[in-house]
């Protein structure tokens, strides 16, 4: 798949490879180290609506990890909702929740912010993989630091489970964002 611009179609903007089977894979066992080391955010939920997030889709989110690139285990977690974005819709199931991925990449915004006072505007991912149908509520979302995130630079594995079940319902490996102070205020402030 490809994405061009309209005004200029020579330009190639996204490509993906899609690959649909008639099965879902079998969902990896899950066994992620808890986030013990987090520190309390510095402004409440609400707040980082109003100055951060564009949509409210992240009902809660736990605290996020310490800017100690040494181990894996360093993220933030939050609990978001699913397949209630376009209202009056198809009441079709989604292949891939849009409202469950967009949630996740505000997570690494969430993240960047409170960390390094800068916006992270997601740039690309290598995958994602989907084990099971998006859940029809809630569903948890852990994002985990990869070792090479570091400068101004991103990079995060995010495990979609049922927050009811804790089945995983889908994995994104290696979601790379970029990071900027001159980002900051865009997403809550210009584009309301």
């Amino acid at each position: 798949m490809e994405v061009r611009g309209d005004e200029h179609p020579h330009r190639l903007h996204y490509r993906a490879t899609v690959e649909l089977t008639p099965r879902l894979p079998d969902a990896p066992s899950l066994e992620l180290t808890p986030l013990a080391d987090g520190r309390v955010f510095s402004m409440e939920m609400a707040e980082i609506y109003r100055q951060w997030l564009v949509s409210r889709s992240i009902v809660s989110r736990n605290q996020p990890g310490r800017s100690d690139w040494g181990q894996r285990n360093h993220g933030i977690t939050g609990n978001v909702f699913a397949q209630r974005w376009i209202a009056g819709g198809s009441q079709r199931q989604w292949l891939i929740d849009p409202l469950m991925f967009d949630s996740a990449l505000q997570l690494l915004v969430v993240w960047a912010r409170e960390h390094w006072d800068m916006t992270a505007l997601p740039s690309g991912f290598l995958s994602f993989r989907r084990f099971a149908a998006p859940a029809a509520s809630r569903i948890r979302c852990e994002l985990r630091l990869r070792p090479e995130t570091g400068a101004q630079t991103i990079h995060a594995d995010i495990f979609f489970m049922d927050a009811a079940t804790g089945g995983v319902v889908g994995a994104l490996e290696d979601m790379q964002g970029a990071c900027s102070k001159a980002l900051n205020g865009c997403l809550a402030g210009s584009w309301r």
